[in-house]
């Protein structure tokens, strides 16, 4: 991270031994951008696991936002306590430049980077076992909000009676009645998908290994589905 010590640098100080979480070292050489670097380490000279996670806080808020290091913090802070009152508002701070967000996605994100630049380094959320995991889960959801989106732009460019391509199993080929999300980020009919990861550990689509072998219900996948569904019998009928 910008202005802070990487993990390279603690294992290096802790002659080669990777840093508990809760650890600090003393040194006062490392350099950087003020914004980016631990509050604690600018005021003791002691930095730890923890002072990274800060900087990843500020990278987070800035690639929101996309307003300068120096300022992102109180602005977001600003924002969120708006967010209490007008829910809406929050989308006046994201920066167009960084995607379409749902506001409420956007603002989980914002609160989790809010979590990282907490003054106190005894504050922060650990990177493995709490910052990583949510911001997996805030990708998974944004990634339902982006299926059901492009299903909605795809059932209005026409209606031939062929199922858009996004609604075939890429395992079955046919069309998907339970559709899940898969640790590689494709979709899948989930008793297709379940037989598979029961004889196999790594993705029918890409060739690499599952991370797990969970699913997650696509239902704005599977609603749309059935939209389609009721359209294409209505038109039989």
């Amino acid at each position: 991270m910008p202005g802070a010590p990487g993990r390279a640098q603690l294992e290096a100080a802790a002659g080669g031994q990777r840093l508990p979480p809760q650890s600090t070292v003393l040194d006062s050489r490392l350099v950087g951008t003020p914004s980016y670097m631990d509050p604690e380490y600018l005021r003791t000279g002691r930095f730890g696991p923890k002072s990274d996670t800060y900087s990843l806080g500020v990278i987070l808020l800035q690639m929101l936002t996309g307003q300068d290091a120096g300022r992102v913090v109180s602005l977001v802070e600003a924002a969120l306590a708006r967010c209490q009152r007008d829910p809406a508002s929050f989308a006046t701070i994201i920066d167009p430049r960084s995607g379409s967000w749902p506001i409420t996605e956007a603002a989980s994100f914002a609160h989790l980077a809010m979590r990282c630049v907490e003054l106190s380094r005894g504050n922060r959320p650990d990177l493995r076992a709490e910052v990583l995991p949510a911001l997996l889960q805030l990708a998974e959801r944004a990634s339902l909000y982006d299926s059901a989106r492009a299903v909605r732009r795809s059932m209005s460019l026409g209606s031939s009676g062929q199922p858009p391509s996004m609604f075939i199993c890429p395992i079955t080929q046919d069309v998907m009645q339970d559709p899940v999300f898969a640790a590689d980020g494709y979709t899948y009919e989930r008793e297709a998908i379940a037989g598979w990861t029961a004889h196999h550990s790594t993705s029918p689509m890409t060739n690499l290994p599952l991370a797990h072998a969970g699913l997650t219900a696509n239902l704005g996948l599977r609603s749309a589905i059935r939209e389609w569904q009721d359209k294409q019998g209505g038109q039989r009928g």
